[in-house]
């Protein structure tokens, strides 16, 4: 009996250590794989904010850093800007700040803003005739009262002072929404990069890709 318990013991210490031989190299190839993914997240300096911030997977069709989501990449930028140097940021770079063509592509791309902080999106007052209605930074952006508005009338908050569009990212999901606020704030803000349109509407006389052709 004893003999057979002993036999017992070393098959089954030998098929342990078989194991561990054949998972070690796989736990290590997973650590590395982790390993990689958050150095894809972190900026260039490891900080994981500021130019090169990796929010996903990108293509071969985005820049390096970029998410993509459909056919359009996307750059979240941790640095808070007044909107009209947002905007120039992202012109600067071939894209527009976030224009939203539907509320799927909105909470596809919001998880990415850091919860608790207003992010520009590419929405603003340009004419104060009535309606008061935004205008999107591009063609073919969703219907703005379609948005999840904090302020449920007409003019959602709307006023003089506060003319350009945030979305608010809270610690819990349920209460984002999205506000007219001062355009001279602060506030961090995500490009985006259509790979299939980027273009003024054709009234417009302002170049392509010029960022005052809505400011004036």
């Amino acid at each position: 009996m004893a003999a057979a318990l002993n036999s017992g013991t070393l098959l089954l210490a030998s098929l342990v250590a078989i194991g561990a031989q054949f998972l070690e190299p796989n736990a290590s190839q997973s650590l590395s794989h982790n390993q990689t993914e958050l150095d894809h997240f972190l900026s260039d300096d490891g900080s994981g904010s500021g130019e090169g911030d990796q929010m996903g997977h990108g293509n071969q069709c985005c820049p390096s850093g970029w998410l993509t989501y459909l056919d359009s990449c996307y750059l979240y930028v941790r640095e808070r800007r007044p909107f009209k140097q947002a905007e120039n940021f992202c012109f600067q770079r071939q894209s527009t700040l976030f224009v939203v063509n539907t509320l799927d592509e909105l909470d596809a791309i919001k998880i990415h803003s850091t919860a608790g902080f207003w992010t520009w999106i590419g929405l603003r007052v340009v004419s104060t005739m009535k309606p008061i209605r935004p205008t999107w930074a591009t063609p073919h952006g969703m219907d703005p009262d379609l948005l999840p508005w904090l302020n449920k009338q007409s003019t959602h908050g709307w006023t003089a002072s506060s003319s350009c569009v945030s979305f608010y990212q809270p610690f819990i999901e349920a209460l984002n929404h999205v506000t007219y606020v001062p355009c001279t704030f602060p506030n961090y803000f995500i490009c985006e990069l259509n790979a299939t349109e980027i273009a003024l509407p054709s009234n417009s006389k302002a170049p392509a890709l010029d960022p005052d052709w809505w400011w004036n």
